[in-house]
């Protein structure tokens, strides 16, 4: 699998499973969920017993209040990250899908979650985490 980030040494880092879209509107821009933290792809961790697209449909919806229709699973990558929020080190394992907006079916509950539309390159450069930025170059070079 490949990784991005440096561990530090003597420093555990339990893995966080987590489930990300690449959601493309008909305007050929790339969904991305805005935060005070930064720009992510939507999507997140995976619970204790959701599998993979469950996990992703719940995150979505929490985060833009959208459905989604998951395709397949087309590249998986780690990133060794700090979360401030918890005080704690982890290896962020991606699995990233191809989806698409399936309808609007509540308002976010994550409220400081701003859905936002942006260009392929814009999308890399406002990306916080390198993996997300390499997943968003696959699916591009994918589809070509």
């Amino acid at each position: 699998m490949l990784e991005f980030g440096k561990p530090l040494g003597g420093v555990a880092y339990p893995d966080r499973p987590g489930a990300y879209a690449i959601i493309e509107n008909p305007a050929l821009a790339i969904a991305l969920v805005k935060t005070s933290r930064g720009c992510f792809l939507p999507g997140g961790g995976v619970e204790p017993g959701e599998d993979l697209k469950t996990a992703l449909h719940r995150e979505v919806l929490e985060e833009t209040g959208f459905a989604i229709t998951i395709g397949d699973e087309f590249a998986t990558a780690s990133q060794y990250l700090f979360a401030k929020s918890d005080g704690r080190y982890f290896r962020k394992i991606g699995h990233f899908f191809l989806a698409e907006l399936a309808g609007k079916i509540s308002p976010p509950t994550e409220t400081d979650h701003d859905l936002i539309w942006c260009s392929p390159d814009d999308s890399i450069r406002q990306l916080t985490h390198e993996f997300q930025k390499w997943a968003i170059r696959e699916a591009l070079n994918s589809a070509r």
